[in-house]
C-alpha cells in the first residue's frame, strides 16, 4: 500500500513540474537550455563569481564536464569568464548582464505561475503543504 502512494505522489510531482516548465517562458531564450544549465545558471547567479570546481561540486559532475557546460553557456551568451584575482591562472564565471535580467523575469514568471496554481489551495492545505515539504528538505533525510 504505501508503494502505492509514494508512487502516486512522485506522478504527482513529475507532472506538476512538466506543467510548470511547459508554461514556458516565451521568447526569453531559456527553451533550449537543459535542467543543468539551468541549475548552474542559477548556482552562478547566487554565489557569483563562482570557480569551475565550485560549479562541478554544487551539479555533482566532473571538473570537465563542468567546463563543457560553462563553455555552451558563454558561447550562448548566458555567462561571462573572469579572471580570478588570487589566481594568475584561475578563472571565474559570472553572469551577462543580460542572462541576470532574463533570469529576474524567468523566476518572476515561475512565481506567478507556481502561485496561480497554489491560489487553487485553501491556506490550512498551503500550510500543510509548507510544512511537509520543508520536512523533505531537512539535510540527512535521504
Amino acid at each position: 500500500m504505501h508503494e502505492d502512494i509514494k508512487r502516486s505522489i512522485i506522478t504527482h510531482l513529475y507532472q506538476i513540474s512538466r506543467r510548470t516548465r511547459q508554461q514556458g517562458a516565451g521568447g526569453m531564450g531559456v527553451e533550449n537550455l537543459t535542467m543543468h544549465q539551468m541549475q548552474a545558471l542559477f548556482f552562478v547567479k547566487n554565489e557569483q563569481p563562482v570557480r569551475m570546481r565550485e560549479l562541478a561540486d554544487e551539479l555533482l559532475i566532473s571538473p570537465g564536464s563542468a567546463t563543457l557546460l560553462a563553455d555552451r553557456l558563454v558561447e550562448s551568451g548566458w555567462l561571462v569568464r573572469t579572471p580570478d584575482d588570487n589566481d594568475r591562472r584561475g578563472i571565474r564565471l559570472e553572469l551577462s548582464a543580460e542572462a541576470g535580467r532574463k533570469l529576474v523575469e524567468l523566476l518572476n514568471m515561475k512565481m506567478m505561475q507556481t502561485g496561480a496554481m497554489l491560489d487553487r489551495l485553501e491556506l490550512k492545505d498551503m500550510l500543510e503543504l509548507d510544512r511537509i515539504l520543508s520536512l523533505l528538505q531537512e539535510p540527512g533525510k535521504l
